[in-house]
């Protein structure tokens, strides 16, 4: 599996590189910020923009490779969870270069055991941690052990750090190390001093607008805009205000415009919509791994399957 996963890199590798960057538009963020109105919703701007956070593809990258670097063991069993459409695949390709001299085994996580040999590590890749539920789901009750979870970014945000540190505490323990070249960053909670009172009004009275919850975020990158359960997405993309009879929008990403997305099947219009999420594929930045035309020996290979039941 190892030799095939090699010859699919290099048959792939050209096709791994962002070239395009999407930065933050601070005129756009500065006009959005002066049409909220509203004394909840001006503080929620205010955690907003302490929170928000652009990370071009360079700087995820360089991230990626320093945590590719730094494993220590001599003996990788590289853990690729999902299918090709989801941003494992991509990131093992990216680092594959860094640790194919050590990859001894590639699995999906539903195949990882525990008691591994010594000087052997468990390596889990994904691009961004934000609540860590997908990670923590995607362990096995089953496995007791340690796991190197390889990624760019990962929240600082308590909740997800509770979460991870909960894998210790289970019948089987999981002990989860971290690459210190993580890029952090925190929920819009975190700034808001943990005034519940406040947290909870806003989520009350303004999700359909904010999309706003403890556990959100307000981070994006250059190769994606993650969906509403993990950032405001509705707020990152769009900028939507809180003036109620002319609902406005101010679009926050450069090189991005509310005619980029979809929902339902449907156009964004300048006019008040009840966006809960976007469809996944009309965003923008748009998940730059969903449209990498992966090949093998020359022919387009499915991305609703997992890289292991292509080679």
């Amino acid at each position: 599996m190892v030799e095939r996963f090699h010859a699919f890199y290099n048959e792939n590798k050209e096709k791994l590189h962002m070239k395009q960057s999407f930065p933050i538009n601070w005129r756009e963020v500065m006009r959005w910020k002066s049409h909220l109105t509203e004394p909840d919703s001006i503080k929620l701007g205010e955690h907003f923009i302490a929170t928000l956070q652009h990370v071009p593809f360079s700087q995820f990258y360089d991230a990626l490779v320093k945590a590719a670097l730094a494993i220590k063991e001599e003996r990788i069993i590289l853990v690729i969870n999902g299918n090709m459409r989801k941003s494992s695949t991509w990131v093992a390709l990216l680092v594959w270069p860094f640790i194919n001299n050590k990859v001894v085994d590639i699995i999906a996580p539903q195949d990882m055991k525990s008691n591994v040999p010594d000087r052997h590590i468990h390596v889990y890749v994904d691009d961004a941690v934000y609540s860590g539920k997908q990670f923590v789901n995607a362990i096995p009750v089953s496995f007791s052990g340690d796991i190197y979870l390889l990624t760019a970014a990962v929240s600082g945000s308590d909740e997800t750090a509770n979460r991870l540190e909960a894998l210790e505490l289970r019948e089987n323990p999981v002990k989860v190390v971290l690459p210190t070249s993580r890029i952090r960053f925190f929920s819009v909670f975190e700034y808001s001093k943990y005034d519940r009172e406040w947290s909870d009004r806003v989520m009350y009275n303004n999700y359909d607008k904010f999309q706003y919850r403890d556990d959100v975020h307000a981070i994006y990158f250059d190769h994606k805009l993650a969906d509403a359960v993990s950032v405001m997405q509705k707020v990152i993309a769009l900028g939507v205000d809180d003036v109620k009879e002319d609902y406005h929008f101010h679009p926050i990403i450069q090189g991005c415009k509310p005619t980029d997305y979809r929902y339902y099947d449907k156009k964004i219009v300048d006019s008040h919509e009840y966006v809960s999420d976007f469809d996944p594929d009309g965003v923008c930045p748009t998940a730059f791994y969903k449209n990498i035309d992966y090949t093998l020996n020359g022919n387009l290979v499915s991305t609703l399957l997992h890289i292991l039941d292509i080679l």
